[in-house]
Formats: C-alpha cells, structure tokens, sequence
C-alpha cells in the first residue's frame, strides 16, 4: 500500500471516530428513544446505529443493546472513545487500539452483574449472539460470561423439555 493510501485510510478511520462522537453527542441532546431513557444510553444506542448505517449493515434493535453492554458500564467520556475505537475495530481490527479497547471492555464487564436489570446482565446473552466485543475479552473476564451464557442455554433448553412434555 502506497504513502498516500495509508494516510488516506488512516484520515478515514480518524473521521469514523469522529463520526461516532458527533453521533453520540447529537443523540444525548436530541434522542429518538422513548421518554425517561438517560441521554448517555441514549447517546451510545444511537451512535452505534448511525455507524451501521453510515456502514451499509442492517440495525438489528436487540443486538444494538446487547452490543452496548460494556459501554453502558463505563464513565460517559470513557464509553464514547471506547465506541468510537470499537466502530473502528468492526472495521479494520487491525487499526484499531485493540489492547486499550480489551483492557477497558474487560474492566468495565469484570463485575459480575449486581441485578438483572443492570445492563451487565445482558453481556451472557450478548455472548452467544457473538458481538464483535467478544474477542476482545481478557480470558477471565470471557470465562466468566461463558459461564453465564451457558447456564442462560441450559434455562432454554430446560424450558423447552418442560413446554414440551405438557
């Protein structure tokens, strides 16, 4: 790759992080989601979908909360550099800051979740959908989610002999 073509994609991936923070600002001030949602959830929900679009790919509802688990668990300032950084991961792993981005997901889903209705309780079920963020994951961290996710499948499975059998 060309002199020219490294500084141009490199000037891409600055824009897309760019693009992020914009987003995520735009959408803390003016959010589309329901009455009463924090402007922060608010913020990484709507960013992450903009980068989808902005990207070509299907916005998946579901799956936008499911990937913004660890981000929900960060500091505001933290979680938008983090998003941006991950936007770019999705993109071109390679170009991203993959140890900062590990290190600061790990930390952030590190604590197991205190309630279900904390958004760490759904990183187990962000796992078997198989989110970007899962490779990123330091080795404990990824263990214990596994863990979380398997007995989340096992619940399923159980369900499913029971409605079964009726």
């Amino acid at each position: 790759m060309g002199l020219f073509q490294t500084g141009q994609r490199g000037f891409q991936r600055e824009g897309l992080r760019e693009f992020i923070r914009k987003s995520y600002a735009t959408h803390c001030e003016h959010s589309s989601l329901p009455a009463g949602t924090p402007p922060h959830r608010a913020g990484l929900h709507g960013a992450l979908a903009d980068s989808y679009v902005h990207r070509g790919k299907p916005v998946r509802e579901l799956a936008l909360w499911m990937e913004i688990t660890p981000f929900l668990l960060m500091s505001e300032e933290t979680s938008c550099e983090a998003l941006a950084e991950y936007v770019v991961y999705q993109d071109e792993p390679q170009a991203a800051n993959a140890t900062w981005l590990t290190q600061i997901i790990s930390a952030a889903l590190r604590i197991p979740p205190p309630s279900k209705d904390s958004p760490r309780a759904m990183a187990a079920l962000a796992m078997i959908k198989d989110v970007s963020w899962g490779a990123l994951l330091e080795a404990d961290v990824r263990y214990s989610i596994e863990k979380e996710a398997e007995q989340i499948r096992k619940a399923l499975a159980d369900s499913k002999l029971s409605a079964s059998g009726d």
